[in-house]
């Protein structure tokens, strides 16, 4: 028997033998599994058993069972039979392993493979239509339209979503959009409802590559100067959530590489440790506004299988920088507590000039322009939190070019409701009622 149908062999049966684990009989059951047990059923000699299972067990398919003789079970049947993740792929005894199974017998864990389908938690549930922030997002049904078809793509799919790379140029709001497929993530029940996101930003660790990989996988005590006691990494917080991170371009070769193992076996090591593998599951969604075909290693994207492109804001459509300009304004109102007012040229000349840095510089802009008029009405100069043109940032006055001479703009008038009414922006109704009052609802094709 060649050696590559020998390994096959042996995966098969102890797959097969984990997954028929009786949990009434757990020391029967593992005994099953014991080297001397395999390298019967198979009649393969016992060394090569040992060999070929070691292999197996290094390259993060098996847990091993300690003792004499030893027994090995395969990690992710193991997992999917007990509804968890394994934090070690080593148990030093059996009576260590069979401990830990108690424990999980005890916390009601399912065991047969039929129950561990009937008995998921409702929260757990398939549910790929429930509404999330994804379908909130200002252009789900336009401009973000099949990049929302991508990102739902990307979460539901078995066994636990597929890791994703957002690109963009900076303030496509790639941040806010990572957010979203979190929380989509949890109201359609491909994660838990306990499960986190865990941000975290290369570039803060770009200079020193060793403190970046010790903050992402954890370092054990006196792995260098300083390393007092062991640390908890991101990958262990984010155990069986998100890990989200942005401008990823910036892990080194090395660092993209530490990530191999965690992507392709969610194995991994803390800085300094040299004993068994940790375990974790993690979905990891990137950021970059580099390209990454050019920066980033191949071998680290193609275990990125799906690539989201958000649009710049020069390209949305004019109800979409409408309704972005509303909800910044009607975002400042919750925040400062009042109404805040504008008539339709301010918000014609917030909807038209250039914004480089995209929906994030439109953020900012509308907070400035919300902090000028929000001075005038504290110092008393106004009665009323009410923006005028003498509010806006040079920035955004450098931008109406796109005007027409007498400073009309045709394609805004025909989006609102009442193009010569005094708009009154509260916090407290819902966004979708600002909408709703303002704008029409109409063609949505027109673009900038």
């Amino acid at each position: 028997m060649s050696p590559a149908k020998r390994i096959d062999l042996l995966m098969a049966l102890v797959q097969s033998l984990t997954l028929e684990f009786d949990l009434s009989r757990p020391g029967e059951s593992l005994s099953r599994l014991h080297l001397p047990a395999l390298a019967e059923k198979t009649g393969i000699s016992g060394n090569n058993v040992s060999m070929e299972l070691g292999r197996l067990y290094r390259a993060g398919r098996l847990l091993r069972v300690g003792g004499r003789p030893v027994a090995y079970l395969a990690l992710k049947e193991l997992e999917y039979k007990l509804g968890c993740t394994f934090s070690v792929d080593h148990y030093p005894t059996a009576r260590d392993f069979l401990k830990r199974v108690d424990e999980l017998k005890g916390a009601g864990r399912p065991w047969s493979g039929e129950s561990a389908v009937r008995d998921v938690p409702r929260e757990r549930e398939n549910q790929p239509g429930a509404e999330s922030q994804l379908d909130n997002l200002v252009g789900a049904a336009e401009s973000l339209a099949r990049q929302i078809r991508q990102a739902k793509a990307a979460i539901t799919y078995p066994p636990f979503g597929l890791h994703t790379l957002c690109t963009g140029a900076t303030g496509t709001g790639k941040s806010l959009f990572a957010n979203a497929m979190f929380d989509y993530a949890v109201k359609s029940g491909a994660l838990s409802k306990g499960a986190s996101i865990v941000t975290f930003d290369c570039a803060h660790y770009s200079e020193n590559p060793q403190l970046l990989l010790s903050q992402l996988f954890g370092y054990m005590k006196g792995s260098f100067t300083g390393a007092d006691k062991d640390h908890t990494g991101l990958v262990e917080r984010a155990d069986g959530g998100i890990l989200f991170l942005d401008e990823i371009h910036r892990l080194t070769a090395e660092g993209q590489e530490k990530m191999f193992l965690l992507m392709d076996n969610g194995r991994f090591r803390r800085l300094g440790e040299t004993g068994a593998y940790r375990h974790a599951k993690v979905l990891i969604v990137g950021a970059t506004t580099e390209d990454a075909q050019r920066i980033m290693l191949n071998t680290f994207l193609r275990r990125i299988p799906v690539h989201i492109q958000l649009p710049e804001l020069e390209t949305r459509t004019i109800r979409e920088r409408l309704e972005l300009v509303l909800y910044f304004i009607w975002r400042e109102s919750q925040n400062i507590g009042n109404h805040i007012f504008l008539d339709t040229e301010t918000l014609r000349m917030l909807v038209h000039y250039k914004c480089p840095a995209n929906v994030g510089q439109l953020a900012s802009d509308i907070k400035l322009t919300c902090a000028n008029a929000y001075y005038d009405f504290k110092t008393g100069r106004r009665n009323i939190v009410e923006i005028h043109p003498s509010h806006l940032s040079a920035r955004v006055s450098e931008g109406l070019f796109v005007l027409s001479g007498n400073g009309d703009s045709p394609l805004v008038q025909q989006q609102l409701r009442a193009p010569g009414e005094m708009l009154d922006i509260s916090g407290q109704w819902p966004i979708q009622k600002i909408y709703a009052r303002y704008i029409l609802r109409g063609d949505p094709s027109t673009a900038l």
